[in-house]
């Protein structure tokens, strides 16, 4: 997961990736393609490098390629003719933010 940089990607970097292609504003249930999958996940690295510190920048297409490489194994996406349903993509790529968000919230509760 360190090759993906995911420990750095939080919620608020997802909200604003989604709007930035327009997928906030399309139905659930809708078909997502690979290509607009590629696109989200590089304007979700290419907004990070914006917060990070320029030590910490990342190189955005080694890490989206492996993001997307995982996804796209890891959910069998071969056998789905790279089409799934917006609505599992949200939830998918909320839960890899998620992490983030309740790190933070158990720092503020200690």
């Amino acid at each position: 997961m360190n090759r993906f940089l995911v420990h750095l990607i939080d919620v608020w970097n997802l909200i604003e990736a989604f709007r930035e292609n327009g997928l906030n504003s399309i139905e659930p249930y809708t078909p997502m393609t690979l290509s607009r999958l590629e696109t989200l996940i590089n304007t979700l690295y290419v907004h990070l490098n914006k917060r990070v510190p320029i030590g910490q920048q990342l190189h955005v297409d080694p890490a989206s390629l492996y993001l997307i490489k995982w996804i796209v194994s890891v959910y069998n996406l071969y056998a789905l003719a790279f089409t799934f349903q917006m609505l599992i993509l949200k939830t998918k790529m909320s839960f890899i933010g998620m992490k983030k968000l309740t790190e933070s919230q158990s720092l503020l509760l200690r």
